[in-house]
């Protein structure tokens, strides 16, 4: 009777803990999380992803060499009042006349094969059909204006108010001629022997052959890129850095007779190209050059394309063909860098095969 009464009260003491929510425990220290005590529980990995830090996930690197945030590296494009207009020649972006060891131009496009008929100098050649009756034939003139630089003059009195292209054997120059048929241009010559034809109407009106000297006094970048992709060439002068005195961009060009180093031009096309070109010194080497892509909501994801080359020492080195995969937009935005060939080593290949 009693053993049954023992029994009774130890069935009754588990209904009352059952009923309560107690259960009893074991004293003694916790299990590591690493045991096998609470693996009927709860998995090792979701109790240590539980307790553990919230640390965030890491990024994936993007495709291209380097992203920065655009308050560090984006490039400022500067109003065209920061470009002089010439008034003789509509809306064709020029520089101030003056004598120097560098170049402006008008808008350019990128090379282009001009007629074989063109090749051959006939200065002073007007193409038949090309002028009305009454009119005389149009003239081309190209005087040695600084080194590797001519300043072009035409004389087309048949032409006036018009579009016309200069083509130099390397880049097809867009202008527009004044109310008297007169167009006058710096011209960057980037051989020794310049070729110059002149169209209006999809004809040939003239053409001429000049010598240029002084090209190897001069060294150059030209970049070509589709407008609204946002490439734009770098210059850092003896070690300066971004927004420091040295360097020199569209936001910064500087003259081309500055006495302070080299300089930037920066040109449309009607064909959605733009032209960018760095011209310094032949004896400014110390010069690293950068190609900045800012990324905007425009070119983010996309591939963009366009090419690059130097003239060095009146020497083109072979043209760099570019295609770049963006990356998708940062938050705060940003911009892509890629470091570019610069002067030194190609002048030293010169030095080396003279």
């Amino acid at each position: 009777m009693r053993n049954i009464r023992k029994i009774s009260m130890i069935g009754a003491t588990f209904l009352l803990a059952a009923a309560t929510g107690h259960v009893m425990q074991t004293v003694g220290p916790s299990p590591a999380l690493d045991t096998d005590y609470i693996a009927p529980m709860m998995p090792i990995a979701d109790w240590q992803d539980r307790i553990a830090p919230r640390l965030p996930k890491p990024m994936l690197k993007p495709p291209i060499a380097r992203v920065q945030l655009i308050s560090q590296t984006v490039l400022r494009n500067p109003p065209s009042r920061n470009i002089v207009r010439d008034t003789g020649v509509g809306m064709i972006p020029t520089m101030a006349s003056a004598m120097g060891d560098g170049f402006a131009m008008p808008r350019t496009l990128p090379q282009m094969n001009a007629p074989e008929s063109a090749a051959s100098p006939a200065p002073g050649f007007a193409e038949k059909g090309a002028s009305l009756p009454d009119c005389a034939p149009a003239q081309l003139s190209a005087d040695a204006s600084g080194a590797g630089l001519l300043r072009v003059t035409l004389t087309a009195p048949c032409q006036r108010n018009s579009e016309i292209v200069l083509h130099d054997g390397k880049l097809m120059l867009e202008g527009r001629t004044d109310g008297r048929g007169n167009w006058s241009e710096m011209l960057p010559v980037l051989d020794a022997q310049a070729e110059l034809t002149v169209f209006a109407h999809g004809e040939r009106i003239a053409r001429n052959s000049v010598s240029v000297a002084g090209i190897d006094r001069v060294n150059r970048a030209i970049l070509i890129s589709a407008q609204g992709d946002e490439m734009h060439l770098n210059a850092y002068e003896n070690g300066a850095g971004f927004d420091e005195a040295g360097h020199v961009s569209i936001a910064t060009p500087r003259t081309y007779d500055t006495p302070k180093g080299g300089y930037m031009a920066q040109f449309q096309t009607v064909d959605g190209k733009q032209v960018e070109i760095y011209t310094a010194p032949s004896d400014l080497t110390e010069v690293g050059l950068e190609l900045d892509i800012a990324l905007n909501e425009d070119n983010c994801g996309k591939t963009v394309t366009g090419s690059v080359w130097n003239v060095v020492g009146g020497r083109a080195h072979p043209e760099t063909p570019l295609e770049i995969d963006l990356p998708s937009c940062p938050a705060d935005g940003g911009a892509v860098v890629l470091s570019l060939p610069g002067f030194a080593n190609q002048m030293a290949a010169n030095a080396a095969t003279q």
